[in-house]
């Protein structure tokens, strides 16, 4: 991460897509963290013309690439984490071009014919 007053959504993506899960959820929370004390996400550029879209799906297809690996074990801390700042962490996905999460319900967990969602 850059600092304490930006996000750097390009090291989250990195860390994610390179599975270095440990890096990444502490990044990951540390955003959550941020925009519970700000009210919400600053990003690196605050220009005019700055794509805030793009940045919250950048962010989002991060989140479900994160989620939706099957290597990804969340320790009970960072569960409890990600559940406290839940708030945030649905509005990156509301605020993203998915729109919500609904595309994430095929993505996560096994599917069975006896376990249809």
């Amino acid at each position: 991460m850059e600092s304490n007053e930006s996000i750097a959504v390009r090291q989250i993506e990195k860390l994610v897509y390179q599975q270095n899960f440990d890096g990444a959820i502490v990044a990951i929370i540390k955003i959550l963290k941020l925009a519970e004390s700000r009210g919400g996400l600053k990003f690196n550029d605050e220009s005019l013309e700055y794509d805030f879209l793009n940045e919250y799906t950048c962010l989002a297809s991060a989140f479900t690439a994160f989620f939706a690996n099957p290597k990804v074990l969340l320790s009970p801390d960072d569960f409890q984490a990600l559940a406290k700042y839940k708030k945030h962490l649905l509005g990156i996905f509301e605020l993203s071009g998915f729109g919500g999460t609904d595309h994430m319900q095929g993505a996560i967990g096994t599917q069975t014919a006896e376990t249809k969602f």
